[in-house]
């Protein structure tokens, strides 16, 4: 036991020197990206990615490290790199109404895209906790002016007491980032009015766990112009997210396939694999198969926040649609099954 305990220690201390390693790879990252854009040169160098990937591939092959596991690890570190060398000149201040992962992970975004964030919430020691975790600023008690306020809050919450949080906010877009679009839209747009600001709407395409550039984030062009939208595009842009233009509509239908339909399917999922399991008295994990515990692992997340699915069902107009097809579709493959087991 003492042995183990002292080859964690090294582990500990070889994953630090790591972290350190990458922390000044991207200190010098930075100082070429400076360097590039005092020269107007282009941030981006496809031929060196390869000269690197290349050099990677060799030495871990010298080293017994399979490319496989190398090239994902690399990547990554690329593209992180070429967010921080391509840091927005324009920067804006941001206020985050809200304190739960996705103001954490959309306020980490921009934080270290250069942007200046405050957070504020109804809980004003988790807006400092979250304030220090992501290196933003708690929102100061005098007035400022901000480009954008976002609210990172659920739906039942949302109302003028909430909005008093950032009365002393010179602002003139409210930014709500919910993926249950049509009540929240509605109320929010109200809210906004009465305030006398616009409304943009805008709905991240990912989780906190997959909060990285290169992920999408929709933006509504409902009841905003063109312009409006082209702004907040570039606002996101510059986090590293990649921003996708669409009308509620298609927001709406899309979410039935890519939301409603999959949480459909992993709910059902879940409770099935519990079920079953009772019934024929096994631990399913024993000999769980990756593909199985992959599905799992999905569905144990969605239905930890299973209210989330339920707002998202509940406001979503082809919700009823979705789970109609995911039923159809279910029994159409059961039956297939069972006739040609018979035959």
């Amino acid at each position: 036991m003492e042995n183990l305990k002292e080859l964690r220690k090294e582990i500990d201390r070889i994953d630090s020197e790591i972290l350190g390693l990458i922390s000044k790879r991207f200190a010098v990252a930075g100082e070429i990206g400076n360097l590039k854009k005092s020269m107007g040169m282009e941030i981006y160098d496809p031929e060196r990615e390869k000269e690197i990937a290349q050099k990677w591939k060799a030495e871990g092959k010298e080293r017994g490290l399979d490319s496989k596991m190398l090239m994902p690890i690399l990547e990554s570190i690329l593209s992180f790199s070429k967010h921080r060398q391509e840091r927005h000149k324009d920067t804006k201040k941001i206020v985050i109404l809200g304190t739960g992962s996705m103001a954490e992970a959309l306020g980490m975004l921009a934080c270290n895209s250069g942007h200046v964030v405050y957070v504020t919430g109804r809980n004003k020691q988790k807006a400092k906790e979250l304030s220090d975790l992501i290196g933003a600023e708690p929102l100061p008690e005098n007035d400022i002016a901000a480009d954008y306020i976002l609210l990172c809050v659920p739906p039942e919450v949302l109302d003028r007491k909430l909005l008093a949080l950032v009365a002393n906010c010179k602002c003139d877009t409210l930014m709500d980032i919910s993926s249950s679009k049509t009540e929240f839209w509605e109320k929010s747009g109200e809210l906004a009015s009465e305030a006398k600001m616009r409304l943009i709407s805008t709905h991240p395409l990912f989780g906190m766990e997959d909060a990285y550039a290169g992920s999408k984030i929709a933006i509504i062009t409902d009841n905003c112009t063109s312009e409006e939208a082209e702004e907040a595009s570039r606002f996101w842009s510059s986090t590293g997210l990649v921003p996708v233009k669409m009308s509620m509509g298609e927001h709406e239908k899309a979410m039935a396939v890519s939301q409603v339909l999959r949480h459909a399917f992993a709910l059902g999922f879940y409770d099935s694999v519990v079920e079953l399991s009772g019934k024929l008295h096994v631990d399913h994990k024993k000999a769980a198969t990756a593909k199985f515990t992959q599905m799992l692992e999905n569905a144990e997340a969605i239905k930890s926040e299973e209210w989330v699915a339920v707002e998202i069902a509940k406001s979503n107009p082809y919700s009823e649609m979705a789970y109609d097809i995911a039923e159809k579709g279910l029994r159409k493959h059961a039956s297939a099954t069972f006739l040609n087991l018979k035959d």
